[in-house]
């Protein structure tokens, strides 16, 4: 059986080359996810289908968005990924470092937690307009 740090980097790269499915298939059925509440998409999300659905409108939210993940640290049923987002909001380009801590249980993600600076990304959604929800 896979590492868990393998689930987690597979799950990356899947993203990384338009493959969600393979991404979800990761998922435990209670899996919780949270992403920071000042995000007008943020806050809890709680069972595989309301974290499927938060990823699945990802694209809603940005005109270009790169997730690169740069280090995996194994922390035994933790992963935690260092990187940053690349993209384009409201039509200027923004960079976002990230950390993500996916905790896992009996191979299967039951929860993950988002950190960013979400105050950078704010001012870029805000700049020339207003903020997409």
């Amino acid at each position: 059986m896979p590492s868990n740090l393998d689930l987690v980097a597979g799950g990356y790269e899947a993203f990384a080359h338009g493959d969600p499915s393979a991404v979800f298939a990761l998922f435990d059925e209670a899996m919780e996810w949270y992403t920071p509440d000042e995000l007008p998409w943020g806050g809890p999300f709680h069972g595989r289908e309301d974290v499927i659905r938060f990823f699945q409108e990802l694209p809603r939210h940005y005109e270009e968005l790169s997730v690169q993940p740069r280090r995996f640290l194994d922390a035994g049923d933790a992963v935690v990924v260092e990187g940053r987002y690349a993209g384009r909001v409201n039509g200027r380009d923004f960079k976002v470092a990230f950390a993500h801590v996916w905790t896992f249980r009996e191979g299967k993600a039951a929860r993950g937690r988002e950190y960013l600076d979400s105050g950078k990304l704010l001012r870029r959604m805000t700049e020339h307009g207003t903020a997409t929800a």
